[in-house]
This record gives structure tokens, C-alpha cells and sequence, in this order.
């Protein structure tokens, strides 16, 4: 239960975490890969 509760939220907050570097890399403001 603890593996698939950590899986969850790893997969749920881990985007919003590196939509930062992501912005960046693409070029475009922070807001709008988001």
C-alpha cells in the first residue's frame, strides 16, 4: 500500500515540479506548459 500511494504521488506531483526546466528548455514562459 505504501509503494503504490508513493507511486501516486510521485506520478502527480512530479511534472508540476520540473515544469520549470521543461519551460525552459522549450523556449517559452513558465505558464504556458502548464
Amino acid at each position: 500500500m505504501t509503494l503504490g500511494i508513493f507511486s501516486l504521488m510521485t506520478s502527480e506531483l512530479l511534472p508540476v515540479g520540473l515544469l520549470t526546466p521543461i519551460s525552459s528548455a522549450l523556449g517559452v514562459s513558465e505558464g504556458r506548459p502548464g
